[in-house]
């Protein structure tokens, strides 16, 4: 059947062309033989004319397409219409087969890298990250080792480094940072929050199966939502990470003109444990009565568990 419209045919076939929401390198590689086969034999653009030209690509999305044509040679400048801008200054180089991510070996050196996340209409502000210092990368054979990461802004000052691999291989990466909760407000007008988290972890394993080592600090951490009768503030506490388990180590907050002393366990892909006591279980109980049962010690699925029964 005949489409007047392009995006109606996509519409029909419900795909998305420009995501290609990838898992593996091998679907990174077929993806990109897909490509060569449509511009060789349906567009007649053999991917040697993208060898050191300039292509600006609208909307890349993702960026699976943009990074098919830079692997066949091209110059790539990229321009997304949407709240997110971004400016990069600096090299790039990469070698080897685009279809083969475990062969390719490049560089990277960014003297200028700055994100800009443009909040909800009417509202002022803007999220903006910039690098402090060249930012520097290398990947050998599915291994991206970062060298000099640091990004500041919007309250964050966050630094990375270490070596990941692409393909799934081990990992071993640091990170360090704080990040001031009042980000989240330029993404949703419903969402008040103050206060800071501070992250210093250690990660080993694998991307599928990740070991963290360190631990979460939280100082005066504010969170409310709109569609919430009781927010959490001034949240001070201390959450230990250790291979698959984090332990909150006496975490203390107020909500609803009660305190919160929360202790309790999470474990890497189970429910979150978690101990209250004090005034909150109280105010849940009467003003949303989401638990069957209160006791002095409350066992809970966890935070998270609360916040989505209410929300709808």
């Amino acid at each position: 059947m005949a489409e007047d419209k392009l995006f109606n045919y996509y519409e029909r076939q419900d795909v998305l062309p420009t995501f290609g929401n990838f898992k593996s390198a091998a679907e990174l590689e077929a993806y990109a033989g897909l490509r060569r086969e449509l511009f060789s034999d349906k567009l007649v653009l053999p991917p040697r004319l993208f060898r050191d030209a300039d292509v600006l690509e609208f909307g890349p999305d993702s960026g699976e397409n943009a990074l098919v044509f830079a692997g066949w040679g091209a110059n790539m400048t990229l321009a997304e219409p949407n709240r997110i801008e971004a400016a990069l200054d600096g090299q790039v180089s990469v070698n080897g087969p685009i279809e083969h991510v475990d062969q390719l070996r490049g560089n990277v050196e960014l003297t200028r890298l700055s994100v800009t996340a443009k909040g909800e209409p009417g509202q002022p502000r803007a999220v903006e990250i910039t690098n402090q210092g060249t930012l520097t990368a290398s990947l050998d054979r599915g291994v991206v080792q970062l060298q000099n990461v640091r990004l500041q802004g919007s309250g964050m000052d966050v630094q990375a480094q270490g070596t990941a691999s692409i393909t799934g291989g081990p990992l071993a990466l640091s990170i360090n940072g704080n990040v001031g909760l009042n980000i989240l407000q330029s993404f949703d007008s419903d969402i008040y929050s103050a206060g800071s988290v501070t992250l210093a972890a250690n990660i080993r394993g694998t991307t599928a199966d990740p070991i963290l080592n360190g631990q979460v600090v939280l100082k005066d951490a504010t969170l409310t939502y709109a569609s919430l009768p009781n927010g959490i503030s001034k949240a001070n506490g201390t959450i230990l990470l250790s291979g698959k388990t984090a332990n909150i180590q006496n975490l203390t907050a107020e909500s609803g003109g009660g305190k919160l002393t929360l202790t309790g366990f999470a474990e890497y892909g189970e429910p979150m444990k978690v101990v209250a006591t004090g005034g909150l279980a109280n105010v849940f109980k009467d003003e949303i009565g989401m638990f069957d049962a209160i006791e002095p010690d409350l066992m809970s699925i966890g935070l998270l568990e609360i916040w989505r029964r209410n929300r709808g």
